[in-house]
């Protein structure tokens, strides 16, 4: 696979994980995430895959907008990797919040697709 296939492959493999989140289709957001998924909230609460997705289900965090702003996209070695920054409106708890934060995700192939196995964000000040 060439670099820009690779780019190519997770940049559409993440607008299809942030249009399943958006559409509430939380069966097809959690198949592309890695079963080893790190991800690091902005305010430093860290989840695996099976920690993430249960307040999605549950109805505790609702996506209602997502807009990435000034991605870049990265290869290294046999994975990708994305940063930029994260715009989003959510209900958190049945309070709407909209955050802005400086994110980067890592992406791997496997078995015919790409999954997103880290996430890391910051607060945008």
């Amino acid at each position: 696979m060439t670099e820009d296939e690779m780019r190519r492959g997770a940049e559409d493999a993440d607008a299809r994980r942030i249009a399943a989140l958006l559409a509430k289709d939380y069966a097809a957001f959690a198949d592309g995430l890695a079963e080893t998924l790190v991800y690091q909230h902005a305010s430093g609460k860290i989840d695996s895959k099976a920690s993430y997705l249960p307040q999605f289900h549950e109805g505790r965090v609702v996506f209602l907008a997502s807009r990435l702003e000034d991605v870049r996209t990265h290869v290294v070695g046999g994975a990708v990797v994305r940063q930029g920054i994260a715009r989003n409106e959510l209900v958190v708890e049945g309070r709407p919040i909209s955050a802005a934060t400086r994110f980067f995700s890592v992406w791997g192939h496997d078995k015919g697709r790409w999954l997103m196995a880290a996430w890391a964000s910051a607060p945008l000040e």
